[in-house]
């Protein structure tokens, strides 16, 4: 059984709730990929909230994006978008046993 990751739970909630984060983040990896580039989820996640920032006329908007889904995010994309297979480099989570087959590659097959 795998490790769950820190807000998982939340962070696919959240997914479900707003697909086009989903939406965003892969056409900004597959912009940085056509140029022969990689780059964190990171940086990707402040583009795309720097893009809604500007595209956002509703003063009262609720609309946050938790920096703790990032590596969720990360996973999740690499998981189903086959050319975006190992585009990101991710860290061990601190969830994850240090021995016992709980690995980034095992996480994502579970999906």
């Amino acid at each position: 059984m795998k490790a769950e990751l820190p807000y998982e739970k939340e962070a696919q909630q959240f997914h479900q709730d707003n697909p086009n984060v989903y939406k965003i983040l892969t056409r900004l990896a597959r912009q940085a990929l056509g140029q022969g580039k990689r780059c964190g989820i990171r940086m990707l996640w402040e583009v795309m909230r720097w893009e809604m920032f500007l595209a956002t006329t509703d003063k009262n908007s609720k609309f946050k994006l938790n920096d703790h889904y990032t590596s969720w995010y990360a996973r999740y994309i690499m998981a189903n978008e086959p050319d975006l297979q190992g585009f990101f480099n991710l860290r061990k989570q601190a969830s994850q046993p240090d021995s016992g087959g709980d690995t980034v590659d095992d996480w994502i097959r579970s999906l």
